[in-house]
């Protein structure tokens, strides 16, 4: 039966039951809209520390890798707790996580496979080649995927 539209009659108990039920989910429905936005809110904040911490790595210099550290370490109270601590940590270990751009020997990358192709490969084959034994095994597959599909293959019936 479709709903009748309008005020329900006072007599109809069923009625105003399912009205006052429909009344308080869109009460929830406007304050979990309003955590929503909050939450958004924190996301896109964390977001932006997110790239300006990106950029501490992504620097062709220590000086300009400092500038931007330096710029984050100066608003440390005013930073959200997660990045407060993440800066924290890495103000102990700066010298070591921005040795690499004093040192062309030291690698941006700790993976082996990734610095001998000089490509960062998408998720599902880094973990193909998380591991030599692991690169070793794909190329093994891959030989025989090779041999099936062109030495063996069956001649086609004409």
């Amino acid at each position: 039966m479709p709903l009748k539209r309008g005020r329900p009659k006072k007599s109809d108990k069923k009625a105003n039951k399912n009205l006052e039920k429909r009344k308080k989910l869109k009460q929830q429905i406007d304050e979990n809209k309003e955590k929503i936005r909050k939450y958004k809110a924190k996301i896109k904040e964390h977001l932006e520390y997110k790239e300006t911490i990106k950029k501490i790595f992504r620097a062709k210099s220590l000086k300009t890798a400092m500038k931007y550290f330096n710029q984050l370490n100066d608003k440390l109270e005013e930073l959200p707790p997660i990045i407060k601590d993440f800066i924290k940590k890495l103000s102990k270990k700066r010298n070591n996580a921005l040795n690499y751009l004093n040192d062309k020997n030291i690698p941006k990358t700790n993976n082996l496979v990734e610095l001998l192709f000089k490509v960062t490969f998408p998720g599902k084959i880094k973990r193909i080649y998380r591991t030599y034994a692991g690169a070793i095994t794909q190329i093994k597959i891959d030989d025989l995927k090779w041999i099936e599909q062109n030495v063996l293959k069956k001649p086609s019936k004409k």
